[in-house]
């Protein structure tokens, strides 16, 4: 699929992403009650994802002579793959409403933290009292938690563990405990814990089954697309993108002629093409989940126009197995 079949494709995905946000916006308000925090947030994490793709697709050149920015296009796609992660991971898994009510708990205890790094670092390590009396407060909500309370009675091993233990461990620290937590929280929420704060590869793969495709991938092709997947966000999408000596030399030739006359703009197109089909298939993903989750499966027009649109999701699939024989799209 060349670059034109796959921008259009990316602005179908929108429209329909579009018309399902205003359908589900409408059946909250129909309903006459107030949607619970799981539900806005469901609903807001999508729209992001909508807002983040109209912006790359505005960033795409129209003409063949057209300069543009390919650091930026990446830049967002980059923010597109991180933001598919909590809609899926708070929002989406299933799992039952304890768990969820209990992992948003966490998500906001790990974003508070954050945003306290970034204000001591910014105040030159000065503690900012607010945050360490917030931060206090919600390690109390995260131990009087049903689900906690559960967890730290159970003796089989769960997901969980780690955290549980280095939270009770720390209640033993006196006046250390809250940096203490601060710190083991964020290092075994990032680190050690699999399988629960799952990261975007592991995603990715769990999510090949929103797909019915033709030739399922083996287990080989799995693998080639962990590798890819790694070479695609940590190298492409973080270091080689971010990199000025990228910026500058795709900058300054990034006028897009679609002729292929020289290697430099096949260069050029091959990434364009992974960007946009990356973010097809994020968009069109999410997509599918809101369509299954709020049983919306039975709308035909729906189903229809997200099957002709995830073609171009497919395209990304496919790069990453290493099926792509075309010059459009072979890496």
């Amino acid at each position: 699929m060349d670059y034109h079949l796959l921008s259009n494709k990316l602005k179908e995905s929108i429209v329909l992403a579009t018309t399902l946000s205003e359908l589900l916006l409408n059946n909250q308000k129909n309903l006459g009650t107030s949607p619970s925090e799981i539900d806005r947030l469901r609903v807001t994490l999508y729209r992001r994802t909508i807002l983040i793709s109209e912006a790359i697709s505005q960033l795409l050149p129209v003409s063949e002579t057209e300069y543009f920015s390919l650091a930026s296009i990446g830049s967002l796609t980059r923010v597109l793959v991180e933001s598919y992660r909590p809609f899926y991971y708070l929002t989406i898994e299933n799992i039952k409403d304890e768990e969820r009510d209990f992992r948003y708990l966490l998500f906001e205890v790990y974003l508070l933290i954050e945003r306290r790094y970034m204000i001591e670092a910014i105040r030159n390590g000065n503690n900012y009292p607010d945050l360490q009396t917030d931060l206090v407060e919600s390690k109390k909500k995260i131990r009087n938690h049903s689900y906690y309370k559960f967890l730290s009675t159970t003796n089989s091993k769960h997901i969980y563990g780690p955290l549980v233990q280095s939270i009770e461990d720390t209640e033993k620290e006196g006046s250390k405990k809250n940096i203490e937590f601060s710190n083991n929280f964020m290092y075994i929420l990032t680190t050690k814990w699999k399988g629960c704060f799952k990261n975007d590869k592991t995603i990715l793969l769990e999510r090949l089954a929103t797909y019915e495709i033709n030739e399922p991938f083996s287990d080989e092709d799995k693998k080639m697309m962990e590798n890819r997947f790694d070479n695609f966000f940590n190298k492409l999408m973080s270091n080689y993108v971010h990199s000025g000596a990228f910026a500058i030399s795709m900058e300054h030739k990034s006028n897009f002629q679609i002729n292929h006359e020289e290697e430099e703009e096949e260069e050029v197109e091959f990434y364009l093409n992974l960007m946009i089909s990356c973010c097809i298939f994020y968009l069109i993903t999410a997509t599918h989940d809101l369509l299954k989750l709020c049983q919306l499966s039975q709308n035909n027009d729906l189903i229809q126009e997200c099957e002709k649109a995830e073609e171009g999701g497919l395209v990304f699939l496919s790069i990453l197995a290493g099926r792509c024989t075309s010059v459009e799209t072979n890496p």
